[in-house]
């Protein structure tokens, strides 16, 4: 993994299999905290990027504390926390931006927090994906945007999630053909 020009850590990796995470704290003045892109599962794990981004990277996705897509395969993040990315000024950040279009996410025990910028900026942020969503027992709170935005032709299933304090909504579903299930959530 090489670091560039910036100081801080910095990773964009594609994979041609299945990719695991796990332990790590992650930081960059600039770009994404994390970018993984693999063919095959992904597991995120116990990873922290907070306070990551300037807000200003003009790729498809902005500056995002982790940024995960899996061509073929399901990305399932677990324990793991993106909180204060982006700048106020910046254009747009997630704390996690994370796409499946041929596989299932699911969202464990994140806290995505203050998550900022001008232009869509959410807490977790989870589109072109084709299979199910699932987020559970998380966190979204503070984001200049929306603490949830949900993207599926599938089914969608929240419990235990909060999302206070957000600029515009709490949880947002779009393109679903599939069921929405919201419980214990607030």
């Amino acid at each position: 993994m090489d670091g560039g020009a910036n100081p801080a850590f910095r990773t964009a990796s594609t994979f041609p299999g299945s990719v695991s995470v796990s332990g790590f704290t992650v930081m960059s003045a600039e770009e994404d905290g994390i970018r993984l892109v693999a063919r095959d599962d992904m597991a995120i794990d116990h990873m922290t990027a907070s306070g990551v981004g300037d807000g200003m990277d003009e790729d498809d996705t902005g500056d995002d504390g982790i940024d995960a897509r899996s061509t073929q395969g399901n990305i399932v993040v677990t324990d793991s926390t993106a909180n204060d990315n982006g700048d106020p000024f910046g254009l747009y950040t997630d704390g996690f931006d994370l796409k499946a279009p041929n596989g299932d996410v699911t969202v464990r025990r994140v806290t995505a927090n203050g998550n900022m910028g001008i232009d869509d900026s959410d807490g977790v942020d989870v589109w072109e994906t084709g299979g199910n969503v699932t987020i559970m027992d998380s966190t979204a709170n503070g984001n200049s945007f929306n603490g949830f935005v949900l993207t599926t032709q599938a089914d969608v299933s929240i419990s235990g999630t909060v999302t206070d304090e957000n600029g515009n909504d709490g949880i947002e579903v779009y393109e679903t053909d599939g069921a929405v299930s919201i419980e214990g959530s607030s």
